[in-house]
């Protein structure tokens, strides 16, 4: 993808607290995604997106510098599950997951908050009680950690993520 973004608002270099639309910014990158059955039973998804977006015309100390440094460049996801087989474990699955971000930072002026890159796993074992009847628990940020999901400002919309989330499910068809 690319997507460029012209006539931003940037400040006006002549009236104080006043906008004037003459920036220009851009984004880029791409976004993959593969998914496949290894072997009967197993299966495999896994994705990458890259972001990388700059001011191509603002101010001069802004011109070549990140224009949304609250986007992570780098994403990354892997999840699996195993459906077992064998007759002794037949109807059982196992799962897990790993999801990666690249730090990302909100700045005013010499101010910064930063998310630190970080990856967050999770866990899931289930069992198809019969061909209507699934039994799922599920284990999110299994370690537990202490993240920002988001981060917007210096005095705003700074985020924590999720702390570990166990979900037990009973899922029905009919």
């Amino acid at each position: 993808f690319r997507i460029i973004d012209e006539n931003r608002a940037m400040a006006d270099p002549n009236v104080a607290n006043a906008s004037i639309a003459a920036g220009k910014v851009r984004s880029q990158g791409f976004e993959a995604e593969v998914s496949g059955q290894p072997q009967p039973g197993w299966d495999v998804v896994a994705g990458y997106a890259y972001n990388d977006t700059l001011y191509l015309r603002a101010p001069v100390a802004q011109v070549g510098q990140i224009f949304s440094p609250v986007t992570p460049r780098h994403s990354v996801n892997i999840f699996t599950r195993y459906a077992f087989t064998s007759p002794a474990l037949r109807g059982f699955s196992i799962g897990g997951g790993l999801s990666y971000r690249s730090d990302f930072f909100a700045q005013s002026g010499a101010l910064r908050i930063t998310s630190g890159d970080y990856v967050l796993a999770s866990a899931q074992v289930g069992y198809q009680i019969n061909d209507q009847l699934a039994l799922n628990l599920s284990v999110d940020n299994l370690f537990d950690k202490t993240y920002y999901e988001k981060v917007s400002g210096i005095a705003r919309q700074n985020f924590y993520g999720e702390p570990r989330r166990v979900t037990l499910s009973l899922k029905a068809r009919y």
